[in-house]
């Protein structure tokens, strides 16, 4: 399924008058008519998403290189070896 939101119509959206855009279902085709404001909300949301993502991700990578230096500093200390 795509959505294909004419780029014309995001900006020549700056007033609250509704955008469309075509839903391209195989053979069918559905409008879909989006106002400024659910764009933008749209668009905000999907920030925060994006952002949430990133932020777990770079959270995910300090760890591991954590885990990593602890365990070089242990293996040069002599580390416990269990």
């Amino acid at each position: 399924m795509k959505i294909v939101l004419s780029t014309l119509a995001i900006l020549s959206g700056l007033s609250m008058t509704p955008l469309s855009a075509n839903e391209d279902l195989r053979d069918s085709e559905t409008k879909i008519l989006v106002t400024k404001a659910e764009l933008q909300g749209m668009v905000e949301n999907m920030h925060e998403e994006f952002m949430a993502k990133k932020e777990k991700q770079l959270k995910e990578e300090q760890l591991a290189r954590r885990k990593e230096m602890l365990s070089r500093f242990s293996l040069r200390r002599g580390g416990d070896f269990r």
